[in-house]
């Protein structure tokens, strides 16, 4: 799944892609190709859940409305296999919101901003969790 994000439609675009998820593999977001560009960007050399590409190093709703690029493997969310596809959903978009947060200026380098990452997260669920069904 990519998604290019901008600000005036960020509620939307975190609610809408996840009302009809398809669980089709999009081969360019598999495991071999997102561990590409893992190692490409972030020199490291594995796959990983999801990737996010902000425009700026500090976002600024006065000067841009578009904020970044998400990248999320659905070969990496799709496990196990066996999770319904409302379990899959949730995952999606979660990792979506973290994602979404990156091209905010979150990280999670320190603990104490991996806590505030995290509440952050949560907070977003909570908003948004009764369309994701």
């Amino acid at each position: 799944l990519f998604v290019t994000v901008t600000w005036p439609s960020m509620l939307a675009m975190m609610i809408a892609p996840f009302e009809s998820i398809a669980c089709k593999e999009r081969q360019e977001n598999n495991n071999k190709n997102i561990k590409k560009l893992n190692k490409d960007f972030r020199n490291k050399n594995k796959p990983t859940d999801v990737l996010s590409f902000p425009f700026e190093k500090k976002f600024n709703p006065k000067k841009s409305n578009y904020l970044g690029d998400i990248v999320i493997s659905y070969e990496f969310m799709n496990k196990p296999k066996n999770i319904s596809i409302l379990e899959f959903k949730q995952k999606v978009v979660k990792i979506f919101i973290h994602g979404f947060l990156h091209l905010l200026g979150h990280d999670h380098i320190k603990l104490k901003d991996f806590k505030k990452m995290i509440k952050e997260e949560d907070l977003i669920y909570k908003f948004i969790k009764t369309k994701v069904a």
